[in-house]
């Protein structure tokens, strides 16, 4: 952040920590302020699902 002052407005970052996800350019999932990490485990395993799914190839 302190060398990219303009990224926490850019990506509307109001509380730390902040974790962003991606999928092809696109925000996909936010999480803001301290989380437990099960929570947060289970959280990132249903969104890597929904991409892997969204970005297959049928």
């Amino acid at each position: 952040v302190d060398n990219y002052e303009e990224l926490p407005t850019d990506y509307r970052i109001e509380a730390i920590p902040t974790l962003l996800f991606f999928s092809q350019g696109e925000e996909v999932y936010r999480v803001s302020g301290v989380v437990d990490q099960s929570v947060l485990s289970n959280q990132l395993k249903e969104l890597l699902e929904q991409v892997s799914t969204s970005n297959s190839v049928s």
